[in-house]
């Protein structure tokens, strides 16, 4: 008998270089509604970009006419808020950051012109992690 012939082995697929799928983008959320509530989880995927060592999330609205904007951060963990003009998040000009005394919750209270801002909700202290409420409410 002849003996059959031996298939060559199928190469392996070359797969192309991926980008780090971690990046301000996956972490950063436009606001729609004029008064919403999120609730969040700090990670280790997205790192504050205004305090060293700190896990971030990052939202951005738009106004379109001069409005008082409330936003409020709270966690059992530590918090801080950064309310930013534009959406450069450690580029742009910080209009107010704040901590409150109350180391569980933030809040900045501001008349805004129309514009794109920026909010930097994250922790207080590096390298924490956990479940947070951001609210931001416009009068």
């Amino acid at each position: 008998p002849t003996p059959e012939p031996t298939p060559a082995p199928t190469p392996e697929p070359i797969s192309a270089p991926t980008l780090n799928p971690i990046s301000l983008n996956a972490c950063a959320v436009d606001i729609a509604a004029e008064d919403s509530t999120i609730e969040g989880e700090w990670t280790g995927d997205c790192a504050s970009d205004n305090r060293n060592g700190s896990y971030a999330r990052h939202y951005t609205f738009t106004l379109d006419k001069k409005a008082d904007v409330t936003v409020t951060l709270t966690s059992d963990e530590g918090t801080y808020l950064y309310l930013i003009e534009g959406t450069q998040f450690a580029r742009g000009s910080r209009l107010v950051s704040e901590d409150d005394d109350d180391i569980t919750s933030s809040r900045i209270g501001a008349e805004l012109p129309a514009g794109t801002y920026s909010i930097e909700a994250t922790t207080f202290e590096p390298g924490k992690t956990g479940d947070f409420t951001l609210t931001l409410k416009m009068e």
